[in-house]
This record gives structure tokens, C-alpha cells and sequence, in this order.
């Protein structure tokens, strides 16, 4: 087996802007699955439609503080938009 080339500044920018467009487009989570796992421990199994309602739990959360902040003229979100 052959050694694997280093990503060229073209490869590297198409992944970058796969990644993007699988964002724009949905597919992709906001919150890690790894990390969820790690907070409810091993006592308890988690089913996709969990991870899928949290996620859309998490957008919700993120688009009021945007709104919060948009409507006290910030650009920053902070602990009191949440």
C-alpha cells in the first residue's frame, strides 16, 4: 500500500466546502453524539430520535438568543440570551 498524499490547497478547499454545503443543507448535527454519550453514561442506551430532537432543541435555543440579542442592538450572544 502506497503512502497517502498530503491534501492540496484544492482538495482541501472542495472538503471545506462539501462540509459547508452539507451544513446549509441540514445534514449535519450541531451537538457531537460522543460528547452526549459521555454526559448520560453507560447506564442508559440513546436512540437517534434523541440525538435528533436535542439537536433541534439546540437550534431553537440558538436562534431565540440571536433574537434576544439582535433586539438589544448586540452582535454578541451571551449567558443572559440563553
Amino acid at each position: 500500500m502506497g503512502a497517502r498524499e498530503p491534501r492540496t490547497s484544492k482538495t482541501l478547499k472542495t472538503s471545506i466546502l462539501y462540509r459547508l454545503k452539507r451544513i446549509k443543507r441540514g445534514n449535519s448535527m450541531i451537538i457531537k453524539k460522543t460528547e452526549v454519550k459521555e454526559v448520560v453514561g453507560k447506564d442508559f442506551r440513546i436512540s437517534i430520535d434523541f440525538y435528533r430532537a436535542l439537536d433541534k432543541l439546540v437550534e431553537k435555543q440558538i436562534a431565540e438568543a440571536k433574537r434576544r440579542a439582535k433586539q438589544n442592538r448586540r452582535k454578541t450572544l451571551k449567558p443572559c440570551d440563553v
